[in-house]
């Protein structure tokens, strides 16, 4: 190994704000500073720090010494329940003038109760007293600050438990194979749910008209199928996450179904030779400068890209579904818009009225939406509370923050620089 300090360079990094107080220290110049002024600064920062730290670390030691000599007393004697809470426990209360009075001797202030006779109070004196004589009012006034000014706050934390559950076992359903062969949805079946059946186990009531806004994308059982809850209990903590979508390339109506992992992998080879079906790799849009995937034109099996992207209204489900935090662009802002009843813009003065437009913009009479230029499918109720608690589930309790759905979702209109990368 080479010695340190051969062929090594030291560089030091600081912000501004470091560089300056290092140079009004040292009295060098900004663009002069060497090894020799931040060692120097160093030095001196750790020797202030050491006498503002000073009446604490002594203030600590008298506690402990007291402490220890209680401690030691009732181990020999058996003493009152006054005594000893006497022994242990701190002053409540001192007077103003102990506690903002002018003192012409700190000294006394600070050794106060010391007792010299104790090796422990010895050693404390002694580094005392090798700090020399300097002012310790500055101390002083930031431990006064602390304890009138910065009281602690009390928080009981209230710890919810998940709910009793046992991993499901993995299976898939006869249809689920036929559907890959096919590309047709089967009209009766139990190998898929609707997204209004995927989420009826969550705490929160399903809004109106979800059916109706999700009508074109379906889960599979073992997809949805994550645990077997033991008791009474929700599906809130056992969300599956979104990656493996897949979409049907026969003729008609379009249709998007999540699998799981497992399914995937068990029904790969299936899935490389099938003309029916596409499968495409996804992932929900957790922040501004991830790329979206609901173009779906990623990992493509089979390997030919589609003819033509999904429709639009199938990307805003996916993503819906999925817990995206951020939208595509401007446009997919208002198509959500319309599909979640919201409206941010002006309002002519007949509508702007509690009975048909509440605090978080959403439009509650249907007359009105149709006048906004909304569309027909959309929900019937206010989905805010919904979605709100469907993103958090799916973030693992986090919050959704400054994201496009944290402020949509909470009545904030998203605008043009929102959008810009």
């Amino acid at each position: 190994m080479r010695r340190l300090g051969d062929l090594h360079t030291l560089l030091f990094m600081a912000s501004e704000e470091v560089v300056r107080l290092i140079s009004n220290s040292t009295g060098c110049p900004a663009t002069s500073i060497t090894s020799t002024e931040v060692l120097l600064w160093t030095m001196r920062e750790t020797w202030r720090q050491a006498q503002a730290d000073l009446p604490v670390w002594v203030q600590q030691g008298k506690s402990f010494m007291q402490r220890d000599l209680a401690w030691k007393d009732i181990s020999r004697i058996r003493n009152s329940k006054k005594h000893i809470h006497s022994s242990f426990c701190e002053v409540e209360a001192r007077k103003l003038e102990a506690l903002y009075g002018i003192h012409n001797d700190l000294e006394p202030v600070l050794t106060r109760g010391l007792d010299l006779t104790h090796a422990t109070g010895q050693l404390i004196s002694r580094r005392y007293h090798d700090f020399g004589a300097f002012s310790f009012i500055h101390s002083l006034m930031l431990e006064e600050f602390e304890i009138e000014l910065m009281h602690e706050k009390e928080m009981e934390r209230e710890v919810q438990a998940m709910p009793s559950s046992k991993p499901a076992t993995h299976s898939i359903h006869p249809d689920v194979r036929r559907f890959i062969n096919t590309g047709a949805m089967p009209s009766s079946t139990s190998a898929f749910l609707a997204i209004h059946e995927a989420s009826a186990g969550l705490s929160i009531r399903n809004p109106i008209g979800l059916d109706q806004v999700f009508s074109d994308m379906r889960v599979t059982q073992d997809f949805y199928n994550t645990v077997i809850l033991q008791g009474p209990g929700s599906m809130d903590y056992f969300l599956r996450p979104v990656e493996w979508v897949i979409t049907s390339t026969s003729p008609g109506t379009p249709l998007l179904v999540a699998f799981s992992p497992y399914e995937v992998n068990e029904l790969l080879p299936q899935l490389r030779s099938s003309k029916a079906v596409r499968l495409h790799i996804f992932a929900p849009r957790g922040n501004l400068f991830m790329q979206t995937f609901e173009d779906l034109n990623r990992f493509i099996l089979p390997s030919n890209p589609p003819a033509n992207p999904i429709p639009r209204q199938l990307a805003l489900q996916l993503n819906l579904f999925s817990g995206s935090l951020y939208v595509r662009d401007y446009g997919t802002y208002e198509d959500m818009c319309s599909t979640l009843r919201l409206h941010f813009g002006h309002l002519p003065p007949h509508l702007d009225k509690p009975e048909i437009i509440n605090l978080y913009c959403y439009v509650k009479d249907r007359s009105a939406r149709l006048e906004l230029g909304m569309s027909e499918a959309g929900f019937s109720s206010s989905p805010l509370a919904f979605f709100r608690k469907l993103l958090v589930s799916r973030r693992y309790g986090q919050s959704l923050g400054p994201s496009h759905m944290g402020k949509v979702l909470y009545g904030n209109a998203l605008h043009d620089a929102d959008f810009e990368d």
